[in-house]
């Protein structure tokens, strides 16, 4: 086929011959560079017309018409309406045999001839030395591009340490990829797989009729130490939640866990109070409390049982389950209460209790439970009692905690920090060579939303570029050990839905500064006083784009920084004195919040608390009422 002829039919090429034709009734064969099926004779109805069929000429009839529309097609004459050409017709691709292609050439010796200069050549086809020719596909010109979403998955898996299966750090994200190193993760499996039958978490049975059943997968992990070691690798088989059925598989699904602040009071309790730090693990937290609801859930891959038509029906609420984490906190929430604590009302995962004058406190993360005590004895006892009801991992001293390192020198001072963490965020920007710095920004430096993107060059720069991922890696940082980058990454998160180049640059500012600090934590005095002390303050009008003021505040106990907090205001300030004055009650609230917990476990803290501030005005509006 060579094209259109006007707007009604195809223009085609006759191989043989090189006559040029027009048809209505074409078949195509895509895919298939060469003539795979043969004319058949053509038949017309009308019996005055010359050219129409008749036994004993089926040749003749084929060779007339061919010749009737060469000439036609020459004098550009129009097909008229009572003679109408049909295209050959085509047979089975099983008739195209040597001895075929020899009739064809028979063929074409019986027809007229027709004066040609050579051979049939065009830009869809070319000549060989057995003279048949061969068609070509046609390809298009343009530039293949690929989408931005192509791009930015071909960025992010060409980092070399993604992904990558030659490396001990490898994560796989299915079971056949984890198969691909089974000295690595075929072991976990097994031991997931026997703990769950050794548990008593499933039943199998053949699928019940109109029961939803949810998927299930594999899910690999690798624990790491205090140094960033190894320390192993976990596989879970975890339920497609995502499937279950509101009210006919779950109800409640909420679950909470200790907030930082008061995980990081509770170290410095232990250091002013030189108590004990320990830690245990609930071994598989979720297989603990019975499934509350009739969940179906497929076998995981890799070993199923019985057939395809058998399914586990759970009798404990398994990982990646809708409400497994909330029946797991009512299940703990009644061991401890069983045990004699008292539930916090400042966190309800913050749990006390005083036995023969010896307090114990504890804070909940799900699974890790970080404790303190006054005594070996005590401590002794807490984890017998924990013991009796689930099966724990006793860590012993408490070292490693939420990806915080824990350590106690002989003066009983408690340092919290997170230098394997920030070796890992440098690894994993490829800034582990990079200059060190001496502050978090560059000073005088002011970001606007003039330095987002404006052209789609700077856009489509900005699409490769894994901002708002850096951006929740450093806030990790943040909140857990360091106070000093918090300035940092509010002003950078501001701008976390449209990135540009000057904060990317920025982020890359502190990972410098990071650089150089790692070893940076926070420490709490052995001895030292558990009185609070807060510090606040506030610039004004300091954003550029909507003129509202920034404010900070820090909460320091036992030396050490226990809270802290930056925030751009929600309203204008029209001075810097009500600037700083806003401060104020954001401090106050935190200040009682954390004053109301120390008094429930019985440390009480001298009133009022102290709040330093450097504006004399809003001290003088918090002290009178005189400008309310």
């Amino acid at each position: 086929m060579l094209g259109y002829f006007g707007h009604d039919g195809y223009k085609l090429l006759e191989k043989n011959t090189g006559a040029i034709f027009r048809s209505r009734d074409v078949i195509f064969e895509e895919g298939i560079t060469h003539y795979a099926r043969q004319p058949t004779p053509i038949s017309f109805t009308d019996e005055n017309d010359p050219f129409s069929y008749r036994p004993g000429n089926q040749i003749q009839v084929i060779e007339e018409d061919r010749n009737h529309r060469i000439e036609r097609e020459l004098k550009q004459e129009p097909v008229g309406p009572s003679l109408q050409v049909i295209a050959p017709r085509p047979s089975t691709i099983s008739n195209l045999h040597e001895d075929e292609r020899e009739k064809n050439t028979d063929l074409t010796t019986q027809t007229t001839n027709i004066p040609l200069t050579g051979p049939p050549v065009n830009e869809y086809g070319s000549q060989h030395d057995d003279g048949e020719a061969s068609l070509a596909t046609r390809k298009s010109r343009r530039t293949p591009k690929p989408s931005n979403r192509l791009m930015e998955s071909q960025e992010y898996l060409s980092w070399p340490h993604i992904f990558s299966v030659d490396t001990d750090i490898w994560i796989p994200r299915t079971f056949n990829e984890a198969i691909r190193k089974p000295e690595l993760w075929w072991e976990p499996m097994v031991k997931e797989f026997e703990m769950l039958k050794e548990r008593g978490v499933f039943e199998l049975i053949q699928c019940p009729a109109n029961k939803n059943v949810v998927g299930s997968k594999w899910v690999y992990a690798i624990k790491w130490d205090n140094s960033g070691n190894i320390e192993k690798r976990k596989a879970r088989t975890v339920a497609k939640g995502f499937i279950q059925v509101i009210e006919e598989d779950y109800e409640e699904t909420y679950i909470s866990v200790a907030r930082l602040e008061l995980v990081r009071l509770l170290c410095a309790i232990a250091a002013s109070r030189r108590l004990r730090l320990w830690q245990v693990d609930f071994v598989s937290a979720f297989l603990n409390s019975d499934s509350t609801f009739k969940v179906f859930t497929e076998q995981p891959k890799g070993f199923e049982e019985g057939g395809a038509d058998y399914v586990w029906k759970l009798q404990k609420t398994l990982y990646g389950t809708m409400q497994g984490a909330h029946d797991w906190a009512e299940n703990l929430d009644k061991t401890f209460e069983g045990h004699g604590y008292y539930k916090s009302r400042a966190d309800p995962q913050i749990r006390s209790k005083v036995h023969d004058d010896e307090l114990t406190l504890t804070s909940t993360w799900t699974d890790d439970v970080l404790g303190a005590l006054s005594t070996l004895e005590g401590e002794r006892l807490a984890k017998l009692q924990l013991g009796s009801s689930y099966k724990i991992k006793d860590l012993e001293e408490a070292k490693f905690i939420l990806g915080m390192r824990i350590d106690r020198n002989t003066d009983g001072d408690i340092t919290l920090s997170q230098q394997a963490y920030c070796e890992c965020l440098l690894n994993h920007f490829n800034m582990t060579s990079c200059s060190p710095t001496t502050t978090p920004l560059s000073p005088g430096i002011v970001l606007s939303s003039e330095d987002c993107p404006t052209t789609p060059d700077e856009e489509n720069e900005m699409k490769k570029i894994p901002f708002r991922e850096a951006l929740g890696l450093l806030m990790w940082l943040q909140v857990a050990t360091r106070p000093d980058l918090t300035f940092s990454v509010n002003i950078l998160a501001r701008f976390a839905h449209n990135p540009g180049i000057a904060h990317w640059n920025v982020f890359k500012h502190v990972l410098t500064y990071i650089k150089g600090t790692k070893h940076y934590g926070i420490t709490y005095k052995g001895g030292s006083s558990l009185e609070p002390i807060e510090y606040v303050d506030s610039d004004y009008a300091g954003c550029r784009d909507t003129r509202r003021s920034t404010e900070g505040n820090v909460f320091v106990v036992a030396g050490g920084p226990i809270s802290w907090e930056c925030k751009r205001q929600d309203t204008v300030a029209l001075s810097t004195v009500e600037a700083k004055f806003m401060v104020f009650s954001r401090a106050t609230t935190q200040a009682l919040w954390i004053s109301k917990y120390l008094d429930e476990v019985g440390l009480l803290v001298k009133r009022p608390i102290i709040i330093c501030a450097d504006n004399s005005g809003s001290i003088a509006n918090s002290t009178t009422d005189k400008n309310h």
